[in-house]
């Protein structure tokens, strides 16, 4: 199985779409894609995405979850990665602190 992902506007790209089905089906894959709401899942953006499922033809597909609905008004990056502030750092999580300098014009708030 694989799973890959673009922008929206790869669905207006006909030619370009068929044939990638085509190829990946002469390698043996089933694939399907399905356009979706990257903040009906809990992702920090506002933005469609097209993602690809591709499956063996021999084995069962992989069928993506409905969204559950919980999410009205949508999440931001504040509620889905603030908690990291009070971590240590740690590679092993991939969570390492940016040791950049803020600019002088952010520091004074112009």
């Amino acid at each position: 199985m694989f799973v890959a992902e673009n922008v929206k506007a790869l669905l207006r790209h006909e030619g370009w779409l068929q044939q990638v089905l085509k190829d990946f089906n002469q390698l043996g894959y089933k694939i399907d894609y399905h356009l979706y709401q990257a903040a009906d899942y809990g992702v920090p953006q506002t933005r469609e995405r097209v993602m690809f499922l591709a499956h063996e033809i021999d084995v069962k597909p992989f069928v993506c979850r409905a969204p559950s609905g919980l999410l009205q008004t949508g999440i931001t990056a504040k509620e889905a990665i603030g908690d990291l502030e009070n971590l240590d750092q740690s590679p092993a999580i991939n969570h390492i602190w940016s040791l950049a300098e803020t600019s002088p014009s952010r520091a004074t708030g112009s």
